[in-house]
Order: structure tokens, then sequence, then C-alpha cells
């Protein structure tokens, strides 16, 4: 049961995890990096793609820093991910 929760909301609480780690792992530098290698690898139209997603990424962590959470509140954030009302979380 606990893995078919954390496979149904992993994409949540990888992004919460980021947003609590960015500091330490200098998120900025990796996220420049990652669009850089896909400059040199992929086609226009998938950069295209997943600069979208850095950029909304990018926006997500900007505002989520604002609140200046602690780790209780993010603790907080991932069990509500977890746990929130109306996630199917529970299937065979």
């Amino acid at each position: 049961m606990q893995i078919s929760v954390a496979k149904s909301v992993w994409s949540e609480l990888f992004t919460i995890g980021l947003v609590q780690c960015q500091t330490m792992m200098s998120l900025t530098n990796v996220l420049n990096a990652l669009l850089v290698h896909l400059q040199a690898n992929c086609s226009s139209s998938r950069i295209a793609s997943i600069a979208d997603h850095v950029s909304k990424l990018r926006v997500f962590i900007r505002n989520a820093q604002s609140f200046s959470l602690d780790d209780i509140e993010f603790a907080a954030l991932k069990s509500l991910a977890m746990f929130s009302p109306g996630k199917e979380t529970f299937q065979s």
C-alpha cells in the first residue's frame, strides 16, 4: 500500500523536495545545465516543451520561497500531497 501511495504522488513529492532543498542543490545551476544539455541532444520541439516545464517549475519555486517554510511545514505539505481527499492513491 505504501508503494502505491508513493507512486501516485511522486511528482508532487519530488517538486516539494526540490523547493525544500533548492539552495543546497544550487537548483538554478542544475536547471540551467539541464537546458544546455537538452539543446545539444534534443529536437527543438522537445526542448520547447521541457523549457516550458522548467519555466513553470522556476515560478513555482520562487512563489514557494516567499512563504519561508520550515521543515515541519514541508513535512505537512508532503503529508497533504500523499493523503489529500480526492486522490486515488489506494489502487490495487
